[in-house]
């Protein structure tokens, strides 16, 4: 059976680390962590490829521990309406990217010499919604 693969009219083409800035001062209570999380989008509308930031503000609760990293995902749309392109841009991509920032706090804190800070699974709809919301002003 030979078939001709079909590339996807969404696809992740790369992630860079735009912003880190990581600090401890203290002991640090790593199962005690608050974590402020944006998302922001920049549409080319001139091409198809698009870029994604995410920003994540994490703390400990006794403010020992700062950590405040940007990683921006960029994604390529073609052969889709604009509102497929909205959609895929809210709501797959930051589903994408996520793991990329869990990983890149996991694996700074864990060579910090502390307790890693391991970010949990969290459902981003909501903030993909504000995100569509966002595009259609």
């Amino acid at each position: 059976m030979s078939e001709t693969a079909q590339l996807a009219s969404f696809r992740f083409l790369n992630y860079i680390v735009e912003k880190s800035d990581f600090s401890i001062s203290g002991p640090v209570i790593s199962n005690e962590m608050e974590m402020n999380l944006e998302l922001g989008l920049i549409l080319n509308t001139d091409s198809s490829s698009h870029k994604l930031s995410i920003y994540a503000d994490i703390k400990d609760k006794g403010e020992n521990l700062s950590f405040k990293v940007m990683l921006a995902g960029f994604f390529n749309a073609e052969n889709c309406t604009e509102q497929q392109r909205n959609k895929f841009l809210c709501f797959n991509a930051p589903a994408i990217l996520f793991p990329y920032l869990r990983a890149f706090v996991s694996s700074v804190t864990g060579q910090a010499g502390i307790s890693p800070v391991i970010i949990p699974t969290i459902n981003l709809m909501s903030d993909g919604e504000k995100l569509l919301k966002s595009l259609d002003v």
